[in-house]
């Protein structure tokens, strides 16, 4: 028979409670994010770990008994589910190599774990749930004042298949992929993809990015504080075909001249020839041609949403000073994404997003680590989560 160890999963949890069960061990009570169930979870015992890790590692008793004891008692051993709850006040957790045990509270499913990390302790705290990349970028040695270092997060929030029946959705899909505010007004960062397919094969990719101006806002002393701030979708498309001035006939000018075809035949935006970045008679009968291949739908277009979170403080220096090698984070590397929990906080004053937890959604996933060039055209409808704070 198979040890659970080799099947088990990550939970999240919304904490309501941590406190004694009748059977004398401490469970953290709350909301699976994931079922939306009642569940509870507790930690390992030491036995229950030594157990676990000898049938995962293959390992002698003597060295897991070792391992083990490093990791939950001494000074520098995991926390208590106590101590979550009194030092961090606790309000979402992470739960890693979870399984199911059998439960002594009727309609409470209970499981233990390893090891628990805090995700928030705000209890208006949001959760998103999407395929994702954490991107760590160090302080430059030289400029370091200048170049500090920074860490964030990219979301896909849609991804949808463009079609020339459906031009209004199309537009207001790629309007909200560059929309500088969200649905409350709240500051967005983020750029929209325009992937093109001959069958199942891509042949461009075309990455539009919001478009951002130098504003002046006074600063807390009262002096002006120029700042760049992203303008209105309308005002990043028009910048994009007409503002960019760039040497002729380079890739850029080719694939924008294939967006401004794609945005014509899928979204309604008006073109003309005299837009296109060179009037020569070959180069504009290989654009009509590419038209009606659009237009007959034989080839197939499809936009990708990303938004782009930065992190807190706290969170960039912890990811920093991690190892990108080891862990979680080797996942993310090359620019991979994967099924990802992202945990925002917002700032009072101007209530834009920073992240303060990022974390792979699944801790044996199979969907396999891929760029967004390589996503599987024909994957299941995506499935995108912004679970907002109970009031």
């Amino acid at each position: 028979m198979t040890h659970p160890i080799l099947s088990s999963f990550r939970l999240f949890l919304r904490v309501k409670s941590i406190a004694a069960s009748s059977c004398g061990h401490t469970f953290a009570y709350g909301i699976d994010l994931n079922t939306d169930e009642i569940i509870k979870v507790r930690l390992n015992t030491v036995d229950e770990g030594v157990d676990d890790l000898m049938q995962a590692r293959q390992m002698s008793r003597e060295l897991a008994l070792k391992q083990v004891k490093s990791q939950y008692t001494g000074a520098n051993s995991r926390d208590s589910l106590q101590t979550k709850r009194d030092k961090y006040q606790a309000v979402y957790l992470s739960f890693d190599r979870c399984i199911e045990i059998p439960s002594t509270e009727f309609g409470i499913k209970a499981y233990r774990s390893h090891w628990a990390e805090l995700m928030s302790a705000d209890p208006s705290a949001e959760v998103i749930f999407g395929l994702g990349h954490v991107h760590r970028q160090p302080s430059d040695p030289v400029l370091q004042n200048q170049k500090p270092g920074a860490a964030w997060t990219e979301i896909v929030e849609a991804i949808e298949i463009l079609t020339p029946q459906q031009q209004s959705s199309n537009h207001q899909s790629l309007i909200a992929a560059l929309s500088p505010t969200d649905e409350q007004h709240r500051p967005r960062e983020g750029y929209a993809v325009l992937q093109v397919y001959e069958q199942d094969q891509l042949q461009s990719e075309i990455k539009i990015f919001q478009h951002r101006k130098a504003v002046t806002h006074p600063d807390p002393q009262g002096q002006a504080l120029s700042v760049l701030q992203a303008v209105s979708a309308e005002e990043t498309l028009e910048y994009y075909f007409n503002g960019l001035v760039t040497k002729t006939n380079t890739e850029f000018d080719i694939l924008r001249d294939i967006a401004r075809i794609i945005l014509n035949i899928c979204c309604g935006h008006p073109v003309s020839a005299s837009q296109f970045s060179s009037q020569a008679t070959d180069y504009l009968a290989s654009l009509r041609q590419l038209y009606r291949r659009f237009k007959d739908q034989q080839l197939t277009v499809r936009l990708i949403a990303v938004r782009t979170i930065l992190f807190g403080p706290y969170k960039i220096r912890s990811l920093l000073a991690s190892n990108p090698q080891k862990g979680p984070l080797k996942l993310y590397q090359n620019y991979q994404f994967l099924p990802t929990i992202l945990v925002i906080q917002r700032h009072a004053d101007s209530g834009r997003a920073f992240g303060v937890f990022a974390l792979p959604a699944e801790q044996a996933s199979s969907f396999k680590p891929c760029t967004l060039s390589a996503l599987p055209l024909d994957m299941a409808q995506y499935n995108y989560r912004h679970l907002i704070a109970e009031e």
